[in-house]
């Protein structure tokens, strides 16, 4: 499993050439539009859930705003200084709410971290200007998901804009084996461990991916009906492992999820990033909502 952890987390948190195309810049774009207009000389204040490494952070403060990250994995607290911009002012803050009050209004470059799980604990209501939420909602438990939609539209004030962006549901022929795959280990009661995915087994708009590996850390690879039933076998041997669910939808979904949840979509951009595996590409959706 460590070298399995070590694999994913060069991928999701270590500096990468789809960090390029998956930065918030329509976000940006519009944020500075709206500074423009009204004339006023304060940095809009951004919050970055799920921060990982910071990949967002430097783009964020350059594009002219102030950012909050926020994330379970406290390591980028102690690295902060050295993802941001230089001259880029970092407060000492004990509380969300303290960091809040440090960096917002402020016309200087300023950033802070909090450790944080907004899919458990409300965030200060109207005291964000943006919030960008960047390849996670898809692999949160189903349960989480709502409430970190609420936490967000919450947090953001009046006329604040969201910029989403994750995978969606990959027409990729091999992709659609480990569709099925998953599809059958729901059906079995064998992705219990991550969440309740029943309701979603039959949903044309949703599709459950189970990423699965060797023990040795490689990806394993399913690209025919046989591999599927062979792969069974290799789970119950406890052969390959799984680290994570993934849950895709398509853009008409999760777009009406967003609609449902309280926001106006105003912007969607289309984007095709490499894989973990690094054999195919797969899509992503960037939705920009405002509240």
């Amino acid at each position: 499993m460590e070298k399995i952890t070590e694999r994913l987390g060069s991928y999701f948190n270590r500096q990468a050439i789809s960090d390029y195309y998956c930065q918030p810049r329509a976000l940006a774009i519009r944020l500075a539009a709206q500074k423009k207009a009204s004339g006023g000389s304060e940095r809009p204040l951004i919050f970055d859930i799920g921060a990982g490494f910071g990949q967002h952070i430097p783009f964020v403060i350059n594009a002219g705003n102030n950012v909050l990250a926020l994330d379970l994995d406290p390591a980028l607290e102690t690295r902060l200084s050295e993802v941001v911009p230089r001259g880029t002012q970092l407060p000492m803050v004990d509380t969300i709410e303290s960091a809040i009050a440090a960096i917002a209004h402020s016309p200087v470059e300023m950033a802070a971290f909090k450790r944080f799980d907004a899919t458990l604990d409300p965030l200060p209501q109207h005291s964000a200007d943006g919030v960008v939420l960047h390849r996670i909602y898809s692999v949160l438990p189903p349960a989480g998901k709502k409430l970190l939609l609420e936490n967000i539209r919450n947090a953001l004030k009046p006329g604040g804009l969201f910029s989403f962006l994750d995978f969606i549901i990959d027409p990729n022929p091999t992709k659609q084996f480990y569709y099925r795959l998953s599809r059958i280990m729901t059906g079995k009661g064998l992705l219990d461990r991550y969440g309740d995915f029943s309701d979603m087994n039959e949903d044309p708009d949703t599709e459950i991916m189970a990423a699965i590996f060797k023990k040795n850390g490689d990806p394993h690879f399913i690209a025919s009906a046989k591999e599927i039933a062979e792969t069974e076998e290799l789970i119950a041997a406890g052969e390959v492992v799984i680290p994570f669910v993934a849950v895709h939808q398509s853009v008409a979904s999760l777009t009406a999820t967003l609609i449902n949840a309280g926001f106006r979509p105003i912007e969607t951009v289309n984007l095709s990033i490499a894989g973990v595996s690094g054999r195919w590409s797969v899509p992503l959706i960037n939705i920009i909502a405002e509240v």
